[in-house]
């Protein structure tokens, strides 16, 4: 995640874009919100994980899982409805029949 965060604040600079449409202002506050999201990621997941954690109050953790799981779970959902899982054994995408998505019974 630190990686990503270092990346998206030089981004947000203006500094090494990868192409020039990138280097306008909306990228560069698009970068700059997934740059603070990316910082409290890892704040939180430091407090899961350091002792100071445990002092922390519970809403002041809660807060920023609960609004990271609004955000990810109608991405699941379009994900999952989107398109078959692969096949555990080959990884290759499950063969559509007849334009169902699931076997009948």
């Amino acid at each position: 995640m630190t990686p990503y965060l270092l990346i998206k604040v030089v981004w947000s600079f203006g500094l090494l874009v990868p192409t020039e449409e990138m280097a306008g202002a909306d990228w560069r506050a698009v970068n700059a919100v997934t740059a603070l999201l990316a910082a409290v990621a890892v704040v939180l997941a430091l407090a899961f994980t350091r002792p100071w954690g445990e002092r922390l109050p519970a809403w002041l953790v809660a807060v920023p899982v609960w609004a990271g799981t609004g955000l990810l779970v109608p991405m699941l959902c379009s994900r999952r409805c989107s398109a078959p899982p692969p096949c555990a054994a080959t990884g290759r995408p499950a063969p559509r029949t007849c334009g169902r998505t699931s076997r009948s019974w």
